[in-house]
């Protein structure tokens, strides 16, 4: 009896350790380590996705990566005063010299992650590929959106009335 005991104390033991090994690697595989909150992610680097060399790229980079935008507006107004659109991109600054605070996907050949999610996307394909995140639906007058924190960036997918993804705009917090 007490040799029964103690093999399932150790196959319990064993398991248990043998859990613990496999979550941790999971984690360090899956998962980025932010303060003290382990936070899930879809994609672990938006910007180095979109092929941009640092994560809040100057206005002055972006023309040397993609030429000339394709519009400009700088006004006084805050927040997200200066905005400039290039081919399929379009990004807003709070100062002509600062870095961009956040970009919007406008470009259906644009995809993000293994599940290729971008415009043209359903809602649910987003769900499916964001189903650890913390996710909210806002929807105001013809405005609809999924609001999505991916570790410490924040996504905003616009759908249309039949729940296509029309852009996307990813916003960065530093």
């Amino acid at each position: 009896m007490r040799k029964k005991l103690w093999l399932i104390l150790a196959i319990t033991a064993t398991s248990s350790i043998v859990t613990v090994i496999l979550l941790l690697v999971h984690v360090n595989i899956n998962y980025q380590e932010t303060g003290r909150f382990i936070i899930p992610r879809y994609v672990r680097n938006y910007v180095a996705a979109l092929g941009l060399p640092s994560k809040a790229p100057r206005f002055y980079t972006l023309v040397e990566i993609f030429g000339e935008p394709c519009s400009v507006d700088f006004s006084r107004e805050f927040p997200y005063a200066n905005y400039a659109r290039f081919d399929g991109l379009a990004f807003s600054f709070l100062t002509v010299d600062g870095g961009a605070t956040s970009i919007e996907i406008l470009d259906s050949t644009i995809r993000l992650g293994r599940r290729q999610i971008g415009v043209g996307s359903t809602r649910a394909e987003i769900e499916c590929a964001y189903r650890r995140h913390n996710m909210s639906e806002v929807s105001r007058g013809s405005i609809h959106m999924l609001l999505i924190r991916d570790g410490i960036t924040w996504l905003q997918f616009h759908l249309d009335e039949n729940d296509i993804v029309e852009f996307i705009v990813i916003t960065f917090y530093f």
